[in-house]
């Protein structure tokens, strides 16, 4: 019987996938580029160690504890704002337990998640003195960087075993299954103590970030309230250039744009979730649009679909409520 407990494989055209984007967490999922987008998951499992890799069509804006317990090591395709970092293709990112991801993609991407627990990552690691001791495991989130073809030949390999796994791991034999998961170990942490090229990378847009969360979480705490660009600067206690500017580097977008399409992204999430008794117009005030037309022609221009249209199809999604 093979040490892998679990594949799961799924394609879905709501951006609420990417709720589940890494199996150990949820996500809040903000979809910030117009158009239908594709989710496609895969979750892997191989004893304490896991796997969670996808691939979306549109940008998004990502923010949720992505493990509670586990170590994330992550590699994406495209260039992104991860924490507070430029993450370019390639670049590891190192998350410890407990932390919260916020992340933006401009457009589509895929990612690469390896989970693993502190305990055997340490235990593979005792015979490279000093590793236990590295400086990333007392950082809560870590940038690593490297010359680009050396990092896009591991990112190559870690992506090569997990493709193996998601095809015959239901079949391998556990000595086999277990070569597999110290090989991907192997790869994600040994950036950590590599002499040879690896650097930290710097967290160049950390008031930037730390501001447009701030932010955010007062929108989140004023509900359905109306909103102005002042009420923002009010509360953020910056200039409006500053607010603007913060928004742009991060999100590539203004400040009320992005409140907008999270409205937006909000309101599908209620559509597509909806209870017996929801209609669009309820569903449309409640998140902040007064006017039922206005938020039609909005809502279809960032979905592909009309709101009744989200309302009346089946959805899995809706049956997890």
């Amino acid at each position: 019987m093979s040490s892998i407990i679990a594949i799961r494989q799924n394609e879905f055209c709501d951006p609420e996938a990417l709720q589940d984007a890494v199996q150990d967490g949820q996500s809040d999922i903000a979809q910030l580029e117009p158009g239908q987008i594709t989710v496609k998951l895969t979750h892997l499992t191989l004893g304490s160690v896991g796997a969670s890799t996808g691939d979306f069509t549109r940008g998004i804006r990502q923010r949720g504890v992505l493990s509670p317990n586990r170590w994330v090591f992550g590699f994406i395709a495209n260039p992104a704002v991860i924490c507070y970092h430029d993450m370019a293709p390639d670049d590891l990112l190192i998350l410890a337990p407990g932390q919260e991801l916020y992340s933006s993609f401009s457009g589509a991407n895929n990612y690469v998640t390896v989970l693993a627990e502190q305990e055997e990552m340490f235990a593979r690691l005792t015979h490279e003195p000093g590793a236990q001791d590295a400086p990333a495991w007392g950082q809560p989130s870590t940038m690593l960087t490297t010359d680009p073809a050396l990092a896009a030949a591991r990112t190559a390999e870690v992506r090569k075993l997990l493709g193996v796994i998601a095809k015959q791991g239901t079949t391998m034999p556990p000595w086999e299954a277990e070569h597999y998961k110290h090989a991907i170990l192997e790869l994600v942490t040994a950036p950590v103590i590599d002499a040879a090229g690896y650097r930290y990378r710097g967290p160049r847009l950390r008031s930037e970030v730390a501001l447009v969360r701030e932010v955010e979480n007062f929108v989140i705490e004023a509900g359905t309230r109306p909103l102005l660009i002042s009420d923002l600067v009010v509360h953020a206690g910056v200039s409006r250039r500053a607010l603007y500017r913060a928004f742009d580097e991060v999100h590539s977008m203004s400040p009320m744009e992005f409140l907008r399409r999270k409205q937006l992204s909000d309101a599908h999430n209620a559509l597509l979730t909806a209870t017996p008794g929801t209609t669009v117009e309820k569903a449309a005030i409640k998140h902040g649009f007064a006017h039922p037309g206005r938020f039609a022609k909005w809502y279809y221009s960032q979905f592909g679909e009309r709101p009744n249209e989200t309302l009346r199809r089946p959805s899995p999604f809706r049956r997890l409520q």
